[in-house]
């Protein structure tokens, strides 16, 4: 008869061979970060959302005044303008924590 060896399960195992508890214990305090963000955003959107939108469209019009410009690079800060606040309004519009959810 063969012998059985039995692996640990993929529940078993934690990260970087820390214990499954403090592992627990960082997810947690990580999720309470998230939460606190999204709740404080969330309060604040009304007003983010036409600062956002204004330094936006102003970096657009500096990209395009200052375009023939050498040496600047105001295309890549539009777009990093532009990124960071489409991310932010996903992150309004998609994500819900479960504590918020229906």
């Amino acid at each position: 008869m063969a012998k059985i060896i039995m692996l640990p399960s993929a529940n078993n195992r934690s990260a970087a061979g820390t214990s499954p508890i403090a592992v627990n214990l960082i997810l947690r305090f990580v999720n309470f970060l998230v939460v606190t963000v999204w709740v404080i955003t969330v309060f604040t959107w009304p007003v983010l959302r036409w600062i956002g939108a204004l330094a936006v469209t102003l970096q657009g019009f500096r990209m395009l005044i200052l375009f023939s410009d050498k040496g600047v690079f105001l295309d890549w800060i539009f777009i990093n303008y532009f990124l960071g606040y489409v991310a932010l309004y996903c992150f309004i519009a998609i994500y819900r924590p479960v504590q918020f959810s229906r």
